[in-house]
């Protein structure tokens, strides 16, 4: 749902896209928080949820900094090009570390 929000140019499909981002997103973090549960031990959970959460709230104070410079560098087109850059990066890195994604 990030990539297609380059190329939009009606303000209304632009909201849709951005909706569906947030359902994901809705859907995403509980199975994350699931996945580190089951990939932790009982006895480090606490920590590990505790850095987790710091890295979220990290993420959305500095994505918005990082996405306004480069929306004010480049354009905000590249703020959705580079954000589906790094999504499909995190995917990849997913994919082959995580031994529980290949099910």
């Amino acid at each position: 749902m990030t990539l297609p929000q380059a190329f939009t140019s009606s303000y209304w499909v632009f909201t849709a896209e951005r909706f569906g981002v947030g359902l994901f997103i809705g859907g995403l973090l509980p199975t994350a928080n699931a996945m580190v549960g089951r990939l932790v031990s009982r006895a480090d959970r606490g920590a590990i949820y505790g850095m987790t959460s710091s890295a979220m709230f990290m993420g959305n104070s500095l994505g918005p900094l990082m996405g306004g410079a480069i929306a004010a560098s480049f354009g905000l087109r590249w703020v959705f090009l580079l954000t589906a850059a790094v999504m499909a990066a995190n995917l990849v890195w997913v994919y082959y570390r995580v031994p529980e994604y290949r099910g």
